[in-house]
């Protein structure tokens, strides 16, 4: 009987239930010895039975191929059953000249081929193959010691080899999710590794980093204060500037500057400004130790002096007039500070002298200090 059915040489896979038992087929086979029985579990391992089934052949493989394997036990839920045949790769049918010479022997032997192509192509259907427009490439696999716990893998050009590890793709297939978040970043990936220099640096100076971190409250806190902190040096300046400047100071400037004509001293800034232009003062003639005199300009007015140690004159012609008091003309250890200031201080010593004519009649002084300044007599 002819084979006329070009289907594939399986029945199934049938999905169990724990309860049915039998699985029919219908392809020919020439004994039950021919049908391979295989079950795959719920993790996907396939294993033959051998045992625990029985086969019955339907009575008549050309009209009504085929029958029916019936499992000892229902196999469990979830439990695959697949039914192909091995029909041997041989030719057992021997025919003798004079011998017997029947339909049904040359039947068998023409339809264990058909078999033996069936099986053949069921297998193909399941192997990996390259379509028929491909271009020549070569289909062979590298040998296996270059194949092994590695994944396929093809070239340019499309050919089979060795791929990466089994290893490392797990590791990559476990890490997926941080893969993802890479990708979905990819832009702030990309700035990273074009300023891969400074992600270098900071790589190397992480022990600084890590402390930074550990003072991130401090640091905050700062952040806070910005506005404060950098108030700081101006305000440093400031109180540095007022430092320097004693009370007496300022009261001893104040008042000499009032002196010579008005004026004032910024304690903001520490700056002596000039003092102001007056009319012309009279003399007041007293004897002053480490003291100053508030006066003011105008007819009448008077003008700070002194002959004796440790005052301060500033101003056009301040101390103009050092003579009256117990030792006349002698000053010593005093300071002038302006135009013709300390002009009558003919034999002072020690003292110093600042601006255009300044201690101009300084005659016979001695160890005195003139800056920028002439005198009518040289320096003594």
């Amino acid at each position: 009987m002819a084979i006329t059915s070009a289907a594939t040489r399986k029945a199934g896979p049938y999905t169990c239930n724990g309860v049915t038992v039998a699985f029919p087929f219908n392809f020919k086979i020439f004994t039950a010895a021919d049908l391979v029985i295989t079950q795959t579990d719920a993790a996907g391992v396939e294993s033959n039975l051998t045992s625990g089934f029985t086969v019955v052949l339907n009575s008549n493989q050309d009209a009504n191929p085929g029958g029916t394997m019936t499992m000892t036990v229902a196999p469990a839920t979830g439990i695959l059953i697949t039914l192909t045949s091995q029909v041997a790769n041989t030719q057992p049918m021997v025919l003798t000249n004079n011998g017997g010479f029947f339909a049904t022997v040359l039947n068998d032997m023409a339809d264990r081929c058909v078999m033996l192509v069936q099986q053949v192509v069921e297998k193909l259907n399941r192997t990996l193959s390259f379509p028929v427009s491909d271009a020549s490439v070569g289909a062979q696999l590298p040998g296996s010691m270059a194949r092994a716990n590695t994944v396929l893998a093809f070239d340019a050009s499309g050919a089979p080899l060795a791929g990466p590890s089994i290893a490392s793709v797990g590791t990559v297939a476990g890490n997926v999710a941080s893969i993802n978040t890479t990708a979905a970043n990819i832009g702030s990936v990309n700035t990273t590794a074009a300023s891969i220099g400074n992600v270098n640096a900071v790589g190397g100076s992480i022990a600084n980093v890590n402390a930074v971190a550990e003072n991130s409250a401090n640091i905050n806190a700062a952040i806070a204060n910005a506005v404060n902190i950098n108030a700081a040096p101006a305000a440093a300046t400031l109180a540095q500037n007022e430092a320097a400047i004693t009370t007496a100071d300022r009261i001893a400037v104040q008042a000499a500057i009032a002196g010579a004509g008005g004026g004032y001293v910024s304690n903001a800034s520490a700056v002596l400004y000039s003092p102001l232009v007056g009319s012309p003062v009279t003399v007041e003639s007293v004897m002053r130790t480490r003291d100053t005199q508030i006066v003011t300009t105008g007819t009448g007015a008077v003008k700070l002096s002194s002959d004796f140690t440790n005052n301060l004159f500033l101003g056009a012609n301040a101390g103009a007039v050092n003579a009256p008091g117990a030792t006349p003309q002698i000053g010593k250890q005093l300071t002038f500070i302006g135009q013709y200031s300390g002009q009558s201080n003919t034999t002072g010593y020690a003292n110093t002298f600042l601006g255009f004519g300044s201690g101009v009649a300084n005659i016979t002084g001695s160890r005195n200090t003139y800056l920028v300044s002439y005198r009518l007599n040289d320096l003594k």
